[in-house]
């Protein structure tokens, strides 16, 4: 398992901010990501793995749906790429 001790987001007062679905939360925890040691650790667990939501190294869950999100041409398509095809 990946350790993120000593992180922002596992230092800050405000860490619950960082599983928010408030968009002044959201946007709080991905600005702190920008001034935190870790984030290229984050990017890369981020990368590589499932992870099930919430803000990681700058990104938030709701921008890892548009960045699976993809136009088709027709309805017998999916607009997902891999691996969430399935939804």
């Amino acid at each position: 398992m990946v350790s993120f001790a000593g992180s922002v987001c596992s230092d800050d007062d405000n860490r619950h901010f960082w599983v928010s679905y408030v968009e002044e939360e959201i946007e709080y925890a991905k600005n702190k990501c920008g001034e935190c040691s870790f984030f290229d650790k984050c990017l890369v667990f981020m990368a590589t793995t499932e992870y099930p939501g919430g803000v990681m190294a700058g990104v938030s869950e709701f921008d890892r749906l548009e960045m699976k999100w993809r136009k088709v041409d027709s309805e017998e398509q999916s607009n997902w790429t891999e691996p969430d095809q399935g939804i």
